[in-house]
C-alpha cells in the first residue's frame, strides 16, 4: 500500500513540473509578442541643407508629440536605408538607437499594412528609440533626428541621374508614420541653381547671400505620400 501511494505521489508530482513548465512557456511566448509602435506625431518641422546635391544633403526634423502617445516601453520610426541616421535627441537630451533592416508587419502595433510593407521592405531600416524616463517629459515634447544622404551614383533606393535626386516618399525621406496623415512645415535650404519640388511641382524660394530658402507647409497623406527632388537648373 506504502508503495502505492509512493507512486502516486510521484506521479503527482511529475503532473505539477508538467503543468508549471507548459505556464512558463507561454509566458515566455507572450513576451516574444512585444510589438514596436511608430511615433505618432503632431507635426513635423523639416530643414533640409542642399547646398551641394552632388555631395551631402543634410536633414534635421524637429517632431512634435505628445506625452500620452509615447510608450514607455519604446518607440520606433522609419527612413530610407540610403540615409544615416546619426543622432536622436528627447527634449533636448541625446538618446541611444537600435536599427533593424529586417522588417516584419507583423512586428509592430498595428500591424503594416500590406502595401506600407511592400513599400518598406528591403528598402528601409527601422530605428527604435530607447529613452527610460518618459515620466518626465511635458505633455507635448520634441523628439530631433538628424541625418543625411551621402550623394553618390551607388546610391540603392535614392535615384540619382541626369543632375536630379530623388527619394520616393513611399521610402521615407523623413520619418513619417505609416498609419496617418503627416503635418510638415518644410525648409530647404540649396544653391541658387537648384531647383526643389515636391511630387514634380517646384518649391518657390527667397535668394539671400547666394543661397535659396524655400518654405513650405503640407499635409503628407498616409497612402501616397510625397516624393522629394533636388535638380540642377
Amino acid at each position: 500500500m506504502r508503495k502505492m501511494n509512493l507512486i502516486l505521489i510521484v506521479l503527482l508530482l511529475l503532473c505539477a513540473v508538467s503543468i508549471f513548465g507548459k505556464s512558463k512557456e507561454k509566458d515566455l511566448a507572450v513576451m516574444d509578442t512585444l510589438r514596436f509602435k511608430l511615433l505618432p506625431s503632431v507635426t513635423h518641422n523639416i530643414q533640409i541643407s542642399a547646398a551641394n546635391i552632388d555631395k551631402n544633403i543634410y536633414f534635421i526634423d524637429d517632431i512634435t508629440l505628445n506625452k500620452a502617445d509615447f510608450n514607455e516601453k519604446g518607440m520606433s520610426t522609419i527612413l530610407n536605408a540610403d540615409l544615416y541616421l546619426t543622432d536622436v535627441i528627447i527634449h533636448g537630451k541625446g538618446v541611444s538607437f537600435k536599427q533593424y533592416t529586417k522588417i516584419k508587419p507583423e512586428t509592430f502595433e498595428p500591424v503594416l499594412r500590406l502595401q506600407a510593407y511592400t513599400d518598406l521592405k528591403g528598402k528601409c531600416r527601422q530605428y527604435e528609440i530607447l529613452f527610460d524616463d518618459v515620466k518626465s517629459l511635458p505633455d507635448t515634447f520634441k523628439i530631433k533626428l538628424k541625418y543625411h544622404i551621402m550623394v553618390t551614383d551607388s546610391l540603392q533606393f535614392i535615384k540619382v541621374a541626369d543632375g536630379k535626386v530623388t527619394i520616393p516618399g513611399n521610402t521615407f525621406w523623413y520619418p513619417r508614420n505609416i498609419n496617418q496623415n503627416e503635418s510638415v512645415k518644410l525648409s530647404v535650404k540649396t544653391s541658387e541653381k537648384v531647383a526643389v519640388s515636391l511630387n514634380n511641382t517646384d518649391l518657390a524660394g527667397k535668394t539671400s547671400n547666394y543661397l535659396k530658402t524655400s518654405e513650405v507647409k503640407f499635409t503628407d497623406a498616409m497612402e501616397n505620400p510625397v516624393d522629394l527632388t533636388f535638380r540642377k537648373m
